[in-house]
């Protein structure tokens, strides 16, 4: 009788075990089904995003074109963007096909949902009237002798449709992410009934299947935070180097300012760029250059702290946040960078040199100003020589009425602007040496009348020049120049009628324009000219 009871236990817990592993079979293989149907329905997503995403990129390169054909003095330049618009206008139109059979593809329907159907329809119409501006455009252009005013209503077309075309893309893009977190989340919640299921076959036979299923899950888990961190680790470095890359920079530099601020500390900041860099990869190629590269990052963590964090921005340009770190430590420890790059021979490419801008940041600055001022002192470095380190200015502020000069810092390289910031400065010394009480009102308002039609006069060149180099935040500054001159009417108004005393207005000259205008507001579009006027690496 215990032989029979033995064989039927033993039976019972064989097709027990044969049950389960059928069950867990079954489970495994609707797990890979399922798996395979989420990765390829957000494939299709992706495919779909970066259609869209392409579009938009190409859109704006025709606006790019358009203009630069516009503002063209030179035949030969005109005739490169004309090419690069009709390749753009042409892939353009391509992508834009694709997209209309790979929304009518029957494998991708779950994609195209009635709301991305919609967006899409939606921007045919824009779609069309760019393309036929670009491709007039074309047309007039094609003879060398063309009237550029032309060219202007096909301008205006395409800029009044690029932001309902970019608008429409943005809404698609939007439309087809949130199908993708939609098919996650419901993927997320499959995972969960899929847990659920598999802890119940563990229940029902817990003795034949708990530690394989103990060691499968602890694998698992192994398994998956391998990958996060190893995603982390490659979504926060730079594949060559093993630095830190700009995204890692941007997600932590404000979070630091603001820790900075808080407890009192200070923060430093080096900017890196290899001299002459262009002639590795042309002399040698660029394996030679990458291996350069890969060296430079050593020299430089060899030379930093285990706080601070060295970044590659891209190509041969470098940052080192230097946390807890005063201007002179900051010097010391740049010095230490160029020394050992300078000291080095590299495989293949022999000596290099390297130049660095050091700044520290002052209390409240933002980062695009200490950025800006930083990369100015990166800027004289090159062009006092490479193979140097050169400190930012720390505060450009001036505090004693006998220190208000020009500073080169502020030199953009146009004769006209520069001169005009100068005669500012001028301004500002003459005003704060008057003694306004004693000082005879007519030739006070005379030379009140004479600093509002200079600074009107000012203004419209920093706005054509601002038009002519491109620079992208000239609507921002343009508003900033018309609040500028409303408060300096109202001011001269109140000072004639008397309503207020002249040294209100002399305040307002030196601390909103001269030294809130020039020297604070003027920084970033200072470093873009600057930037525009510097000759290419050799």
């Amino acid at each position: 009788m215990a032989e029979i009871r033995d064989t039927t236990i033993i039976n019972r817990m064989r097709k027990a075990y044969l049950l389960a592993m059928g069950l867990l079979i079954l489970f495994m293989l609707a797990c890979c089904v399922i798996i395979i149907l989420a990765i390829s329905d957000n494939m299709n997503h992706t495919q779909g995003i970066n259609a869209a995403s392409r579009q938009r990129m190409l859109s704006q390169n025709i606006n790019k074109c358009a203009f630069a054909i516009y503002l063209s003095e030179t035949g030969e330049i005109s005739e490169r963007y004309r090419m690069e618009l009709t390749t753009t206008l042409d892939l353009w139109a391509t992508v834009h096909r694709q997209m209309g059979e790979f929304r009518l593809n029957s494998t991708n329907q779950s994609l195209f949902t009635p709301d991305v159907v919609e967006a899409y329809n939606g921007i045919a119409n824009y779609h069309q009237r760019i393309a036929e501006a670009a491709s007039e455009i074309l047309s007039l252009t094609a003879d060398p002798g063309f009237n550029r005013e032309a060219l202007r209503p096909y301008l205006n077309t395409i800029i009044a449709m690029e932001k309902g075309y970019l608008n429409g893309m943005d809404n698609m893009v939007n439309l087809l992410e949130y199908q993708a977190e939609r098919s996650i989340y419901q993927f997320r919640n499959m995972i969960f009934i899929m847990l659920f299921f598999a802890f119940l076959l563990v229940g029902l036979n817990i003795f034949l299947i708990f530690r394989p299923m103990q060691r499968f899950i602890s694998r698992s888990i192994d398994e998956i935070k391998e990958s996060q961190e190893r995603i982390e680790k490659l979504a926060m470095t730079d594949e060559l180097t093993g630095l830190y890359n700009r995204k890692y920079l941007n997600s932590v530099v404000y979070r630091t300012i603001n820790h900075a601020d808080r407890q009192g500390h200070d923060i430093s900041i080096l900017l890196l760029d290899l001299d002459h860099f262009k002639r590795v990869n042309d002399n040698f190629g660029h394996p030679v250059g990458d291996s350069v590269l890969t060296s430079i990052a050593e020299l430089v963590k060899r030379a930093l702290r285990d706080s601070d964090l060295p970044v590659r921005m891209g190509g041969e340009e470098f940052v080192v946040l230097l946390l807890e770190t005063e201007i002179e430590q900051a010097l010391t420890i740049a010095e230490r960078i160029r020394s050992s790059i300078e000291n080095y021979n590299f495989e293949v490419a022999g000596k290099l040199t390297v130049s660095i801008g050091v700044s520290q940041r002052s209390r409240g600055e933002s980062f695009e100003l200490w950025y800006s001022r930083t990369d100015i002192a990166l800027y004289d470095a090159k062009e006092q020589g490479r193979n140097r380190v050169i400190s930012a200015i720390e505060d450009i502020s001036v505090r004693e009425t006998d220190s208000i000069d020009w500073m080169p810092i502020l030199e953009t390289g146009d004769e006209t602007i520069d001169g005009q910031h100068r005669a500012f400065f001028e301004y500002g010394k003459l005003m704060l040496s008057k003694d306004f009480r004693s000082h005879e009102r007519e030739e006070l308002l005379n030379d009140i009348d004479r600093i509002l039609e200079d600074m009107v006069e000012h203004f419209d060149d920093e706005e054509e020049v601002m038009r002519q180099s491109g620079y992208a935040n000239r609507e921002e500054h343009k508003k900033i120049h018309e609040n500028l001159l409303k408060k300096a009417v109202w001011l001269e108004a109140a000072v004639r009628e008397n309503r207020l005393s002249s040294d209100v207005f002399i305040s307002y000259l030196w601390n909103d324009v001269i030294y809130g205008h020039v020297t604070k507001t003027d920084m970033d579009l200072i470093s873009f000219l600057r930037r525009k006027r510097e000759p290419p690496k050799p």
